[in-house]
């Protein structure tokens, strides 16, 4: 008998040397990837140079310069919200 794992939540993770300052909610907007009532909801914890963090209704999203990007989920229907912020960060990354 198989017994398939059940993935309750996801992290993401780019380590790297990202720009804070681009990784704002209206660049989400602008790329698609965080659109109608979701972009309406984010609340900016910080937009600073060197650190920028906010908070969507499905996860937070941290960028820092020197350290990369980071994704949490809040709550478990966000999976599959992860893999599709995945796909299309990858992609728009790629295809500036």
């Amino acid at each position: 008998m198989r017994i398939d794992p059940q993935i309750n939540a996801a992290n993401i993770t780019a380590l790297g040397n990202f720009n804070p300052l681009i990784f704002r909610t209206d660049w989400f907007q602008a790329k698609e990837i965080v659109v109608g009532a979701d972009f309406d909801n984010a609340k900016i914890d910080i937009l600073h140079a060197d650190v920028s963090s906010f908070r969507l209704p499905w996860g937070q999203m941290h960028t820092w310069t020197e350290i990369g990007f980071k994704y949490q989920p809040i709550e478990s229907r966000s999976s599959g919200c992860a893999t599709s912020l995945l796909r299309h960060f990858n992609f728009c990354l790629r295809h500036p």
